[in-house]
């Protein structure tokens, strides 16, 4: 099956590589194709490869993904500490609570 294509958005969006090539011409290289360092720096890096780098700098820092399942008491009790704690995100909220509860047990277990 094709995909649907939004016709008025993609007229919308040829218009403005339109004026970006008029306002911009040095972003061309006179045969149509764009110079995509030019047009990085201007339009940004994609948050594909954004999201890439930023997974592969984690896992340089050794840190890896974990999906688990939570139970509702676990989804409740974590999105009260995410409203108490606002700065800090849902990953460093579990990280840290997993720290903490494997430090209790140490420590009960030394005494």
């Amino acid at each position: 099956m094709n995909a649907i294509i939004d016709l008025p958005r993609a007229r919308r969006a040829m218009a403005a590589l339109d004026r970006i090539a008029a306002e911009h011409p040095e972003l061309c290289q006179g045969v149509g194709q764009w110079n995509q360092e030019e047009v990085q720096k201007l339009m940004g890096t994609p948050a594909r490869d954004r999201a890439l780098a930023y997974r592969q700098r984690l896992a340089a820092q050794g840190i890896t993904r974990e999906i688990f399942f939570a139970t509702p008491e676990a989804k409740a009790a974590l999105a009260e500490l995410r409203y108490r704690f606002p700065a800090k995100t849902r990953d460093s909220i579990l990280c840290e609570a997993l720290i903490l509860l494997n430090n209790t047990v140490k420590e009960r277990r030394h005494d």
